[in-house]
């Protein structure tokens, strides 16, 4: 796994979707107020590679009664951004950075996600992919957030290339995407939100 330079003010600046989907899975939990042991994380398990063995040390955590609720990426998250990055990725100033590039993320379907659930122990309740529209409200705010929360992209870039760089998926996207009549750009996301019990 790698390490980020992650800045957690620009993230603050550029995440009012990633808060909005947080305090909706929080109602979504349905608190009664006496739950023993709490642990929120929202958008965050699509980075870990190991999957199973998540769900496995989730299930061994659980007291018996004990329920998850999770949401992270799911498959076809941010297609649209993916396929700007991977074209803007291609340009000679710096693909040579790119050698070795693994994508980082793992945005998994409900099917499988259920299925490796019940392997670790829990059983599914809902297991599903929940499309979402992320919302920027111009091209500043649109390329902080690929900055902020591209940085698997981002740093392969020579630091002195990384705003042209973000320019160039920002270009990418926006010739496929444009701009509505407000000036906003909307991304297409995918939620993979998975509840159970252990």
């Amino acid at each position: 796994m790698c390490a980020y330079a992650w800045d957690p003010d620009a993230y603050r600046r550029h995440s009012a979707a990633q808060e909005t989907w947080g305090r909706e899975l929080v109602v979504k939990l349905a608190l009664r107020g006496d739950e023993r042991v709490l642990d929120i994380s929202s958008a965050t398990l699509h980075w870990i590679p190991e999957t199973r063995a998540v769900l496995a040390s989730i299930r061994r955590a659980l007291r018996p009664g004990g329920r998850v609720l999770l949401q992270m990426g799911g498959r076809g998250n941010a297609a649209g951004l993916m396929a700007a990055l991977e074209e803007a990725r291609t340009d000679p100033r710096w693909r040579d950075g790119f050698d070795g590039f693994v994508f980082p993320w793992h945005f998994h379907g409900a099917e499988e996600y259920a299925q490796w659930m019940a392997q670790a122990g829990l059983r599914p309740r809902r297991v599903e992919l929940v499309p979402r529209t992320m919302s920027n409200p111009d091209r500043q705010a649109f390329a902080g957030w690929i900055r902020t929360a591209c940085l698997p992209y981002v740093e392969r870039v020579p630091a002195p290339l990384r705003d042209a760089f973000v320019d160039a998926t920002v270009d990418a996207y926006l010739r496929k995407y444009p701009p509505g009549p407000d000036g906003a750009i909307l991304a297409a996301m995918v939620r993979l939100e998975a509840e159970g019990d252990g």
